[in-house]
């Protein structure tokens, strides 16, 4: 099934509460829809949720996206299988992973629509920094319009990232820690 990514500000901070209800929606949608609910991601200060999901198509995604109350302007990314499909380089292939790692997203905003993929392929890393630094590539989305790509790590920090890629061509214009959605 293929994959998207939905994201969806709020005006306040999510609390508990709030994290405890979107959880019994996305339960509740998966058991009426054909889609399954990969993981809930919230920025630090609760106020950015970004949901993982696959669905058979992008109908049953949305329909699924519009019972956990996320409305149809709510900005959808298409994933793309960064280490799969690119044969990225800088992808390491035995990643270290002693100690605790957190989810993080790194965007690049850009003028003109764009092949995510390519651009990816184009940007100078260091393979020794990913490793030393071990931070792991995992999903490359992009934005309907093509001018926003989002790439998610597991990394000790954002820091960790931002310095993997200090050297890269066009710097990430936001980088962020988040944390799972808890349900």
């Amino acid at each position: 099934m293929p994959d998207f990514y939905i994201e969806r500000t709020f005006a306040t901070s999510l609390t508990a509460s709030d994290e405890r209800a979107l959880a019994r929606r996305l339960e509740s949608s998966a058991r009426v829809y054909p889609v399954r609910w990969r993981e809930c991601l919230v920025d630090g200060e609760r106020m950015r949720l970004l949901c993982h999901l696959e669905a058979e198509n992008l109908p049953a995604a949305r329909a699924a996206a519009l019972c956990l109350g996320i409305k149809r302007d709510a900005i959808w990314l298409s994933a793309l299988s960064w280490a799969a499909e690119t044969n990225n380089p800088n992808v390491p292939a035995t990643a270290v992973t002693n100690g605790a790692l957190v989810d993080v997203m790194a965007e690049w905003r850009l003028e003109a629509p764009t092949d995510a993929l390519r651009f990816a392929r184009e940007q100078n890393v260091c393979d020794w920094c990913l490793d030393a630094l071990r931070v792991q590539p995992e999903a490359l989305v992009t934005s309907a319009d093509r001018q926003r790509i989002a790439a998610f790590f597991r990394a000790p920090d954002a820091e960790a990232v931002r310095s993997a890629y200090r050297h890269a061509t066009v710097p990430f214009d936001r980088v962020v820690a988040l944390s799972r959605l808890s349900r």
